[in-house]
This record gives C-alpha cells, sequence and structure tokens, in this order.
C-alpha cells in the first residue's frame, strides 16, 4: 500500500516560478507558454511509509499544457517499489466571472492496472486575498471500477509570500466513501518558486511540495 499524497521538494533556486496552486492537492493554473515546471512530491507517514512522484509538465499555449509523473516510487519495510506513471494534458477554457481559470484535464495512467479519467481545475476568486481551489475528478479502471471526488480548498493570503488553507478531499469508490481534512502553509519565493507544507489529518500523512518553472 503507497502513502496518502503530501509533498516535499528540494530543488535549487536558479530558475522562475509561476503561480500554481496553493493548497495540498489541487492542481491549479495553467503552466504558461513556454514555460517548463518540476513539481516533485514527497509524502510520509510515521510507520515510516514513503513515497516520491515526480511530477514535471509543459505549457505548449497559454491555454493548453501536458502534466506528466515520471514515476511514482515508494518505500516500506525497508525496500523500494515502482507505483506506476500517469499524463494529463489539459485545456484552459479562459476565466469566467469568479473563475479564475477553468481547466478540463484527461488523465492516463498505469500503476496495478491501467486507468484514466476526467478532471477539472479552477479556482473561485471572491476578493483579492480569500479565493477556493476547487479539484474534481472521475475515474475508470481496467478491472471495471470506478471512482470519483473532488478537492475543495479554501486558501487565506496573508502576505505576498505566505497563506494558509484548509484542504478537504472527498473520493467515492464503489459504495466507499473516504475523505481527509489537510490543514497548511504555502510559501511563494518570488523567482525561487513555491512550497506547500500539510498534514493530512485522517490518514496521518505529512510533506511537502515544492514547484519551479522556467
Amino acid at each position: 500500500m503507497f502513502a496518502k499524497r503530501i509533498v516535499l521538494g528540494l530543488f535549487l533556486l536558479f530558475v522562475v516560478s509561476e503561480l500554481y496552486s496553493v493548497s495540498f492537492g489541487a492542481w491549479g493554473a495553467m503552466t504558461g507558454k513556454g514555460k517548463f515546471f518540476v513539481n516533485p512530491i514527497l509524502y510520509s507517514t510515521f510507520e515510516p511509509v514513503a513515497g516520491l512522484d515526480l511530477v514535471s509538465g509543459y505549457g505548449f499555449t497559454d491555454n493548453f499544457d501536458l502534466f506528466v509523473n515520471l514515476s511514482t516510487i515508494s518505500y516500506a519495510d525497508s525496500s523500494f517499489a515502482w507505483g506506476g506513471s500517469w499524463l494529463m494534458p489539459r485545456y484552459d477554457l479562459g476565466s469566467l466571472s469568479i473563475l479564475g481559470y477553468n481547466i478540463l484535464g484527461v488523465l492516463v495512467g498505469y500503476s496495478t492496472e491501467f486507468y484514466g479519467g476526467l478532471q477539472y481545475h479552477t479556482s473561485l476568486n471572491f476578493v483579492p486575498n480569500f479565493f477556493i481551489e476547487v479539484n474534481a475528478f472521475g475515474t475508470y479502471y481496467a478491472s471495471g471500477s470506478f471512482s470519483y471526488g473532488g478537492i475543495i480548498a479554501p486558501v487565506f493570503k496573508i502576505v505576498d509570500m505566505f497563506a494558509i488553507y484548509f484542504e478537504t478531499d472527498l473520493a467515492m469508490n464503489g459504495e466507499e466513501l473516504s475523505y481527509d481534512f489537510v490543514p497548511g502553509i504555502d510559501l511563494n519565493f518570488g523567482s525561487a518558486g513555491e512550497l506547500s507544507l500539510g498534514y493530512k489529518i485522517i490518514s496521518q500523512t505529512i510533506g511537502a511540495w515544492y514547484f519551479v518553472a522556467f
């Protein structure tokens, strides 16, 4: 079994960052035309169980980008295991009223079986220092099972480089509902990148992600 996702990436600070997302689990705005990004994800429980997602991507146009998880690597019981890979092309339909972006994505991948599905990513922008990141997904697995759910994360920006959030993760697998709550902080270092730190309360998982684009 793999640990629940939460994030940490350690990259040298020699690249230019784009605004990405703030909360623990939501995918954010478009990468930007001609921009390449790296977004490693490290997550761990106290067992210890640890995992690393090597996520990267590129913006082909202002409205079209491609996310790729090059590999998921997990560590448990003193051994490493490969956990699969996926890719997700995304298209931004454009902002609409309070929607900061309006993104449709198609996710396909392989872990212990092939799977694919649709995703929707947006941000509800109410006032300058408060917004809600929202992701929704539906995933079909080769075995015939289906899951769907979403992420809702209110974000409060305290100052330009510091924000706090409280994320709710929901997923329905068959008739089984799973959920988690993720309080966290986001540190935006401008040209040096962006770091999000969080803690999943139900699954007791800690970690962070770091996003840099150039």
